[in-house]
């Protein structure tokens, strides 16, 4: 016996339930719909865009995730977030090195005696500045004008009177000085830079150490002096700066 739809009309054959409406014959079981996953997979996609949302504005800068760890540090100054070169394979290129001498066993001067010797040497008008704190942690470079704490290595840029920019640079205890006008014009194959030691010493924030450069002229030319000073600098043309 055939049955039709008490809904829609559609014959049913001998079917509780029709296949078309689901309309069911009284007392007829209910037929379960079959679960879509499309909501579970829109669920899914939103999630994904939520975190890569998350993780482009903490690269940006616009938010912190505390597991990716900030750009800050824990006075609000940004971190660097750039990776810097190992820094003995670097210098190895410029000639023989020395180290690593651990900043926390070298002698660093106070942001206040960096101000004095600075001012020694005649260079009490210049700016200077630092990006490190004496642990090796990175921050955006300021401009100090006195203090306690202490600092791997301070700089800045001296004008002489004949308009010739240098930079000077205080690293740990020692003076060293780079004629930065000259050194870039590329008149030279190797870089200049003046020093009372007849070295070039640097520093390195991911070991938080100091390295020292006995060079090779042909990679780094060190130009020895009595003294890093105003004088001396005012006094040394590009001839000067070039002659051993």
């Amino acid at each position: 016996m055939t049955r039709f739809c008490g809904n829609c009309g559609n014959p049913m054959g001998a079917a509780d339930r029709c296949p078309r409406c689901g309309w069911g014959m009284p007392n007829a079981p209910t037929l379960k719909k079959k679960k879509s996953g499309k909501p579970v997979l829109i669920l899914l996609a939103l999630l994904l865009a939520a975190v890569l949302i998350a993780l482009a504005l903490h690269f940006l800068g616009v938010i912190e995730l505390p597991l990716l760890g900030g750009k800050n540090g824990p006075d609000g100054i940004p971190r660097e977030t750039t990776i810097r070169p190992e820094a003995e394979a670097y210098l190895a290129k410029q000639g023989s090195v020395s180290g690593p001498e651990s900043a926390q066993n070298a002698v660093l001067r106070t942001e206040t005696e960096a101000v004095r010797e600075f001012a020694a040497r005649g260079f009490g008008a210049v700016e200077i500045t630092t990006c490190y704190d004496a642990e090796g942690a990175y921050y955006d470079e300021r401009v100090i004008v006195g203090g306690t704490e202490k600092h791997p290595y301070y700089k800045g840029i001296y004008r002489t009177p004949d308009e010739v920019l240098w930079t000077v640079t205080l690293m740990g205890d020692v003076f060293y000085a780079d004629p930065i006008s000259y050194n870039g014009e590329e008149r030279w194959s190797a870089p200049h830079v003046l020093s009372d030691t007849g070295t070039y010493r640097t520093y390195d924030g991911k070991a938080n150490a100091f390295f020292t450069v006995t060079p090779d002229p042909a990679a780094l030319f060190v130009k020895r002096v009595d003294r890093i000073d105003a004088e001396t600098l005012d006094e040394m043309g590009l001839w000067e700066v070039d002659e051993p």
